[in-house]
């Protein structure tokens, strides 16, 4: 989304960014200029996504291509599954969206089929980006935990990382699945709905 987003990306240990939101400061993960590997954490170069040559030597940062910066040329096999399937979740929701409500699947499982949808396109980027770092990252079966909480693999799950974890689903999960879910339930059966009445 800016500059400051791709750094954290490209460096991943922190997040670099303007002070203006709090939570980095919070959790200490705000850096306020980019650090070196010898100046990061000890196993900030086992961090996914970082490359180990990429700032050793003085200087060097800035003169080493970055692989991901090009528009050129096909993206890495989990990148291009990752991008299509962001593509097909918001067409599956188009799609049901313009259809009539009662023609939609009344049941997946324990869900009728708005839920279904909104689910999927809620928690599904979340749950694909997680499957495809468990099929693309070779270190992942040997230390889970490190591969999918990095860099707040040392926190407990009560503290920063739990705190992280629900905080993230509240602002992003919960407002796609009751907006997806709203726009293909019938009228009436929206959260607004049930806790206002319509």
């Amino acid at each position: 989304s800016d500059q400051f987003h791709y750094l954290h990306h490209k460096h991943f240990e922190c997040n670099y960014g303007p002070g203006d939101c709090p939570l980095d400061r919070w959790f200490g993960t705000f850096k306020d200029k980019i650090v070196t590997k010898a100046e990061a954490a000890p196993d900030a170069h086992d961090i996914p996504g970082t490359d180990a040559s990429d700032t050793d030597a003085p200087g060097r940062g800035a003169a080493v291509h970055d692989a991901k910066s090009t528009l050129f040329g096909f993206p890495e096999i989990g990148s291009f599954v990752y991008m299509l399937g962001a593509v097909l979740l918001p067409l599956a929701a188009l799609v049901g969206a313009m259809r009539d409500p009662s023609s939609l699947p009344t049941a997946v499982g324990p869900l009728n089929g708005a839920q279904a949808v909104a689910l999927l396109c809620s928690a599904g980027p979340v749950l694909v980006g997680l499957l495809l770092l468990l099929v693309t990252d070779r270190k992942a079966h040997s230390r889970p935990r490190f591969t999918f909480t990095s860099p707040f693999h040392k926190e407990g799950l009560v503290g920063a990382l739990g705190l992280h974890l629900a905080v993230g689903v509240a602002v992003t999960v919960v407002p796609v699945y009751h907006m997806v879910h709203m726009v293909l339930a019938p009228p009436g059966l929206s959260a607004y709905c049930s806790l206002h009445g319509c």
